[in-house]
């Protein structure tokens, strides 16, 4: 039987000057994420990010949703790649 691992994360509402006390939350849900995965010997086969991601649509909102996401997809041993606008799985 094959097993598909997900993580899915709802309403992030990046606003772009995340307070410090917004990165310390932020840290410590990607570390718990990481942990879960360590613990249960996973990495995820998708990751879904649904929900509002932005908390108003401006571009350094979604600058910063990109940047954590590419933390959050490293802590789980995840990359990716930007091809024709696309983002595909890089593993």
């Amino acid at each position: 039987m094959t097993t598909l691992t997900w993580v899915h994360l709802s309403d992030l509402h990046f606003n772009g000057m995340e307070s410090p006390a917004d990165m310390i939350h932020l840290e410590k849900m990607l570390d718990d994420v990481k942990a879960q995965c360590d613990q249960k010997h996973l990495t995820p086969d998708a990751i879904f990010l649904t929900g509002d991601l932005a908390f108003s649509g401006q571009k350094k909102q979604y600058d910063f949703a990109g940047k954590w996401f590419e933390k959050l997809l490293a802590r789980v041993g995840q990359n990716i790649t930007r091809q024709g606008g696309a983002v595909e799985n890089g593993t």
